[in-house]
């Protein structure tokens, strides 16, 4: 719980309250304290929920254990933790995940690019390529390779030559997407320092990246590579070109907390990626590559309980001009989803040597139902508060990302299982479930300890 207490602290809005009145400012009407005092971090424009994940055939896990990264390209050093400090290198020590943010001295428009990679004994980090000229939140999944757990090595494609053993070719890896219009083919680990050479009859732009350096620029076609070094072989479709759109999710329920997963289909690759935010929903989609002479895209929404999407795949025919894709997403109103209810939640920390001190909390997170493996849906909390839609009589477990590593706690709907709930954190102090109107809840939340007393921001 020490750990949530460090959540509540950071993240917070500044405040001081003030009263001109005859009675003591500094207590409410019931003789309570006022929170004068709330701590405030930066603002950021553009932030970066990463996740790492490893794959064995058709079946894709969370990063385990401590892995490596390091961030390259132009804008390396305008990359910020939680408190503001440059976060360009480092380990993520717990659940794969990487939280980043924009420089708050910086504002679009800008065009921002950067490239992480990264590796240690266990892990890869397969190079990729951020960019993004718009505000906003991404959740972005990038694929590590476990050198522990290697996919075997397929014959080198005819379209691709190039001077290495077959020993050499550690991994195959096609139809990977790297976010700048290339697709990897395969791994490498040199054996000896020499110069290696890529040939190809089938494409105009290909070539060799090396593990932790920029790939904002081209290829390299020839080059010479240290013994012991992990490289890629990469192609671009013939005629690639980048666009970017707009996809809106509508719904009847507005103010609510939801999240999709999209794919979206070119002839130049498939990218994947998730849209979350309060309905209705509005995001730019960049960094799709299409062909010169097909600039068709199905662009598909993956639904999550409880809403669903009236038509879940569309087809354009020419994206680079097709402005906004419209989608919507009604609340499903039968099955196990009947039992979901409205739930305004409200957070706030004080602390409980000085109660004039208090928190409300602003991060995004994730959540699932308890025991549901595997299917995390995003949420953010403004201010300590967010609404979202909650399966009845059910626990909760929810994890938010501070300096780089999970930091987890549970919450439920169910007004019996509270006074459980406290007695299992002490810190919660408060957690009342009362009926707002006859489909919802109002849940609060408060959570009271010493170490938001004396806080190191």
């Amino acid at each position: 719980m020490k750990k949530i207490i460090y959540i509540a602290a950071a993240i917070f809005s500044f405040a001081i309250v003030v009263n001109t009145g005859c009675k003591n400012p500094l207590v409410d009407d019931e003789g309570n304290d006022i929170p004068l005092l709330r701590v405030d971090l930066p603002k950021f424009e553009a932030t970066y929920i990463i996740e790492f994940y490893t794959k064995s055939g058709n079946i894709e896990r969370p990063v385990d254990g401590n892995i490596s990264y390091s961030i390259t390209g132009k804008d390396a050093t305008k990359l910020v933790n939680e408190g503001g400090r440059i976060n360009n290198s480092g380990n993520i020590n717990s659940g794969g995940i990487l939280s980043l943010n924009l420089d708050p001295n910086i504002k679009f428009p800008y065009d921002l690019e950067f490239t992480i990679s990264g590796q240690n004994s266990n892990y890869l980090i397969l190079p990729n390529v951020i960019k993004q000229t718009t505000t906003g939140s991404r959740q972005i999944r990038i694929e590590v390779i476990d050198l522990n757990n290697l996919p075997e090595p397929t014959p080198s494609p005819s379209d691709v030559d190039i001077n290495a053993s077959e020993d050499e070719k550690i991994a195959s890896i096609p139809n990977s997407v790297n976010g700048n219009g290339y697709n990897y083919i395969a791994l490498y680990q040199a054996e000896t320092t020499k110069t290696y050479e890529c040939t190809s009859n089938e494409f105009e732009d290909y070539g060799i990246y090396v593990v932790g350096e920029d790939m904002s620029d081209m290829p390299s076609k020839s080059r010479t590579i240290e013994a012991g070094t992990y490289f890629f072989v990469v192609t671009k479709p013939n005629g690639a070109i980048p666009t970017s759109f707009d996809i809106e999710i509508g719904s009847d329920e507005n103010n609510i907390y939801a999240s999709f997963d999209y794919e979206i289909t070119t002839a130049a690759g498939v990218y994947t990626g998730s849209i979350s935010n309060n309905l209705p929903i509005k995001q730019t989609i960049e960094q799709i590559y299409v062909l010169e002479n097909d600039k068709s895209a199905t662009i598909r929404i993956i639904p999550k309980a409880p809403f669903t999407i009236a038509e879940d795949t569309q087809n354009i025919t020419d994206i680079t001009s097709s402005g906004t894709i419209n989608f919507d997403a009604p609340l499903q109103t039968s099955g196990s989803t009947a039992s979901f209810k409205r739930c305004d939640i409200s957070t706030i920390g004080f602390c409980s040597s000085d109660r004039k001190i208090s928190y409300a909390i602003t991060r995004s997170f994730q959540y699932r139902k308890k025991g549901d493996e595997d299917n995390w849906l995003n949420g953010m909390l403004e201010k300590g508060k967010t609404t979202l839609y909650l399966e009845d009589k059910q626990r909760y477990e929810c994890r938010m990302s501070i300096n780089n590593q999970w930091i987890s706690y549970d919450m439920t709907t169910d007004p019996q299982d509270v006074d459980n709930l406290i007695n299992t954190i002490p810190e919660v102090s408060v957690y009342t479930i009362t009926p707002n109107g006859s489909d919802g809840y109002n849940i609060n939340i408060e959570v009271t300890s010493e170490e938001l007393c004396s806080l190191n921001i």
